[in-house]
C-alpha cells in the first residue's frame, strides 16, 4: 500500500491531494475496513483548492481555504507594539508525520505479525 500526494498547502504545510493507492484485493478489502470503522481518518480536509493570496494564486487545503483571512493593518501595528498577540491558527487538515503514522498502523492491521495471534 502506497499513499502519495503531489502538493503541500501554501499556509500550513499539510499534504493535498492525498490519493491512497492498494495493491491487490485483500489490501483494498483492510483499507475499506481499516478507514471507515476501526480507524478512520479525515482526509476530506486534505483536498486541494486554489486561492488568491497576495495577487497570487496558491494551492491550499480545505480548511486553510475557508479559515484564512490576511491580517489588517491594525493587527500588524498593535502586533508590532505589543499591545495584541496574534495566536497562530491549528489547522484541521492532517499532516505527513500523522499520515505516516496512520499508514504504519494500517500495516500492522492489514499484516499482523505471528507473534500477535493468539
Amino acid at each position: 500500500m502506497i499513499i502519495e500526494w503531489k502538493y503541500c498547502c501554501f499556509l500550513c504545510d499539510n499534504p493535498v491531494g492525498v490519493c491512497v493507492l492498494v495493491e491487490n484485493e485483500y489490501e483494498y478489502m483492510a483499507y475499506s475496513h481499516y478507514r471507515y470503522i476501526y480507524n478512520p481518518i479525515p482526509l476530506f480536509m486534505n483536498l486541494m483548492y486554489y486561492k488568491f493570496i497576495n495577487k497570487r494564486l496558491r494551492r491550499v487545503c480545505v480548511d486553510c481555504f475557508m479559515r484564512y483571512k490576511p491580517l489588517g493593518i491594525g493587527a500588524i501595528r498593535d502586533r508590532e507594539i505589543g499591545k495584541r498577540r496574534i495566536v497562530p491558527r491549528v489547522s484541521q487538515s492532517i499532516s505527513s508525520e500523522s499520515l505516516t503514522k496512520w499508514i504504519e498502523e494500517m500495516k500492522a492491521f492489514m499484516y499482523p505479525s505471528e507473534s500477535d495471534a493468539p
